[in-house]
């Protein structure tokens, strides 16, 4: 009698087993299948933001060379040879802002 029940539960064991097996290779089955889809999104994503930290790069380019265009302006004499307080502080807040842009 023992015996027979050490056999009933070795076979409970199997059929679980077989049954857990075919449900892992379903699983497996099925993320093969999705990955190759979710592969080429996360291409198409990738291009996407390369593309946009390349436009951000040449925008934050010209932005420095705008700055460093109004550093030259603002150290340069105009006319006089002294820039109106009124010219200043407006280059001065130019500055501020494009130095704001490009944080």
């Amino acid at each position: 009698k023992k015996l027979s029940n050490l056999l009933k539960d070795r076979e409970l064991e199997l059929t679980s087993l077989q049954e857990k097996n075919t449900s892992l290779l379903q699983i497996l089955q099925q993320q093969q299948q999705t990955t190759p889809a979710n592969n080429q999104q996360l291409e198409a994503q990738y291009a996407q933001l390369e593309k946009k930290c390349a436009g951000l790069e040449q925008e934050n380019a010209q932005l420095q060379e705008q700055i460093r265009q109004l550093k030259v302006n603002t150290s340069t004499p105009q006319g006089d040879g002294v820039l109106s307080t009124k010219e200043s502080v407006q280059q001065t807040n130019e500055l501020l802002y494009l130095k704001g842009r490009i944080a």
